[in-house]
């Protein structure tokens, strides 16, 4: 995780959200942040989703979910910026489901005993 300190937070969500994610375009314009960018298409773009972090973990899943379910996550906090790195994310992930069903019948196992 990379933290950045350098933009100002305000009280309006939607404005707030419009700022960050022009600091996050200047940034990404320079290049300053190419060694943070891990997650890229099949192009070499970077998948970036800036984020702040009073908004619903839904709407970050559902971000993650339309870029193909990778990418470099901007959440702007009240300390700075940190910037995480996604590498997987599908709400289908049959490994999981099975993993939550095997969970749940061994604890109706055990409840039966």
């Amino acid at each position: 995780m990379t933290t950045i300190n350098d933009s100002p937070i305000t009280n309006d969500s939607d404005t707030e959200l419009e700022a960050f994610e022009q600091r996050v375009n200047e940034m990404l314009s320079t290049g300053e942040l190419d060694s943070a960018l891990s997650i890229t298409d099949e192009n070499g773009v970077a998948q970036v989703l800036p984020m702040l972090d009073t908004e619903p973990i839904a709407h970050l899943l559902d971000g993650i979910e339309e870029l193909g379910g990778s990418a470099n996550v901007f959440v702007r906090t009240a300390e700075g910026t940190a910037i995480l790195t996604v590498n997987e994310y599908s709400p289908e992930d049959a490994a999981l489901d099975t993993a939550e069903s095997e969970a749940d019948a061994e604890a109706d196992a055990q409840s039966a005993e």
